[in-house]
Parts: C-alpha cells; structure tokens; sequence
C-alpha cells in the first residue's frame, strides 16, 4: 500500500506542471499603476504627452487634469495605469493617477 501511496504522489508531482495554466492576457487592469518614473512633457496644440524614460511616448487618456499646467520640456515624476499598448503613433495610453513637477535647473561651474 505504501509502494502505490509513493507512486500516485510521484505521478502526481510529475503532471503537475502540465496542470497548471498561463494567464498569456497581455492587457492591463485598471487596478494596476507603475512606480514614480521620470517623464518629460510634451506640448503640442492645446492637449499634451508625456516622454517618459522607461515606457515612451504616453498619450494621456484622461482629461480631468485641470489643475495641472503643463510646460513644454518640463521633467515630472509620475505615475499612471496603463491601459493599451501602440495607441495612434504612442507606445502607449495611459490614465495618469498623480503628476509632480521636478525642479531642475543647469549646473553651475
């Protein structure tokens, strides 16, 4: 009894990796967010993207960003869900979930 106990758990551990399933869902969830990146804004018109240093070119989904100004050039810290890849010439689109601008000036000599 001991000999087939050993058995069934041996096949057991040896089928388990043919059991177990991959999510291959490459889409986003609106509950995840990124750590703080660095970006650079980017005006255009009267609408704005952001460059950012580890995903590209960001095109900014929401529109409530009332309270932020942006400024062609400026560096901010950000964080943002994202929600697709490859949206209209943009790596990708994006809703931004907090923005801070970055003070950065030349180095003095």
């Amino acid at each position: 009894m001991k000999k087939l106990h050993w058995l069934f758990m041996a096949v057991c551990l040896a089928v388990m990796p043919a059991l177990q399933s991959c999510d291959n869902n490459d889409g986003y969830s609106l509950g995840s967010f990124t750590p703080p990146l660095w970006a650079t804004v980017r005006v255009t018109g009267n609408a704005f993207y952001l460059d950012c240093d580890v995903w590209g070119m960001l095109w900014l989904v929401n529109t409530n960003l009332y309270w932020y100004e942006p400024v062609d050039g400026k560096r901010v810290i950000t964080i943002f869900n994202p929600l697709s890849d490859e949206f209209s010439g943009f790596d990708h689109a994006v809703q931004i979930l907090h923005i801070n601008d970055v003070l950065t000036k030349e180095v003095e000599h």
